[in-house]
């Protein structure tokens, strides 16, 4: 077969233009995918409702569709970097050999610690949202598990590791301080961690994140000055404390509970 030439492709182009350009569209611009996408809105909206309602109704169910707590809390470990495990650990390292090495009464090392350590939860809860990317919510809302359900895992693995970095410092305490009520210490703080954990988990699932960590800094406030005021307080006794303390940790054992239920039915996060 012989090579065309110039003066045959250019006539072979002239008898077919003609047919072609019936045949011949406009490039598609940006204009016109937004005005198609806009059209087949309503079939998208209708097809995620559908998954939406399948999924709820299979995680809500009473069978073996519940999602495992604590598989999913380990899937979750992986989107915390080295530097943060890390972090926690030097933050809490430091903060107990400050105290046992200044060896102030036991009162206040007690009112410092339970000072602190909601506060350490609350900056490692406000680093776990602010983390969790606008990319990662469009892709963790098409999966199995709704993005609310995921988030509190990743809330509950820092509840989780401010409880056993505060333990381990509450046994170097108790082992360092001579006289050291190593339950009544346990109880203060452990309380107000639970309380200031399961308030914001729960606000976060009914409000957003920002009224939920807005309430638990205001939590945290209150209850230390509270606390500071009540030890000159006539007729403040340690029954009335421990009371205090243990409808604190019902309380936050109970909020975090309705958190994860909550978490079940919510497929977008704000």
């Amino acid at each position: 077969m012989s090579i065309p030439t110039d003066e045959e492709r250019s006539k072979l182009e002239d008898e077919m233009r003609k047919p072609l350009s019936g045949w011949m569209i406009k490039p598609v611009t940006s204009t016109d995918t937004a005005k198609l996408l806009s059209a087949l809105q309503p079939e998208f909206d209708a097809l995620q409702e559908e998954v939406n309602q399948t999924a709820i109704r299979e995680l809500a169910g009473t069978g073996n569709h519940r999602p495992s707590l604590i598989r999913l809390m380990l899937s979750q470990l992986s989107s915390y970097p080295k530097a943060y495990w890390l972090a926690s650990l030097a933050v809490f390292t430091m903060m107990t050999l400050m105290l046992s090495m200044s060896v102030p009464p036991y009162n206040g090392v007690a009112d410092l610690f339970t000072m602190l350590t909601p506060a350490i939860l609350i900056a490692g809860m406000l680093y776990s949202f602010r983390t969790w990317d606008k990319g990662m919510r469009l892709i963790e809302s098409i999966t199995p598990y709704p993005p609310a359900l995921l988030l509190l895992c990743r809330f509950l693995i820092v509840i989780v590791l401010n409880l056993l970095l505060g333990l381990l410092a509450s046994v170097y305490l108790a082992a360092r301080m001579e006289q050291f009520p190593f339950m009544p210490f346990l109880l203060q703080w452990f309380s107000l961690l639970v309380l200031t954990g399961g308030l914001t988990a729960y606000l976060m699932m009914r409000r957003g994140i920002k009224t939920g960590i807005g309430a638990a800094i205001i939590v945290w406030f209150i209850w230390n000055m509270a606390d500071f005021k009540g030890h000159s307080r006539p007729g403040y006794t340690m029954m009335i404390e421990q009371t205090v303390q243990y409808v604190s940790l019902a309380a936050g054992l109970t909020l975090l509970l309705l958190a994860y239920r909550k978490s079940l039915g919510i497929r977008i996060m704000k």
